[in-house]
């Protein structure tokens, strides 16, 4: 990390100020130009493109960007888990309390907004620690 510091600050900077739909659109952009490029962790025909932008869009550019700080500082050891810890629920909630499945094409389209149900992860220091002591 620290030899590309200067590198990947900027970007993950830039990330983070990202709305949803920005998000969303980063993920399509690199999906078009890498799909099928060989990469550690990256397993293409997992997921859809259209989930990994639900994902991305529901953390928002200060999660995704907090959560590639991480890795990016000590990938050994947070790279395992996120398939098995991440719960997603996409829907829409109406007025009279029914819920419908979320359209993320529709949704961005027309400039909705995503959340996620947490806050952003906290960044982790460079030395691969969480930044508090709770």
């Amino acid at each position: 990390f620290n030899n590309r510091k200067h590198a990947i600050e900027p970007a993950l900077a830039a990330l983070a100020m990202c709305t949803p739909r920005e998000v969303a659109e980063r993920v399509a952009l690199a999906w078009r130009l890498h799909y099928g490029t060989l990469c550690r962790g990256v397993n293409w025909g997992q997921y859809s493109l259209a989930f990994l932008q639900l994902v991305a869009a529901s953390l928002g550019g200060p999660g995704l960007a907090a959560m590639a700080r991480t890795l990016a500082v000590n990938f050994r050891h947070f790279a395992a888990g996120l398939p098995d810890l991440l719960l997603l629920r996409a829907s829409t909630r109406h007025g009279d309390g029914a819920s419908t499945p979320l359209d993320l094409d529709a949704l961005l389209k027309h400039g909705g907004m995503v959340h996620g149900g947490r806050d952003a992860p906290e960044p982790v220091d460079e030395d691969g620690g969480g930044g508090s002591s709770g």
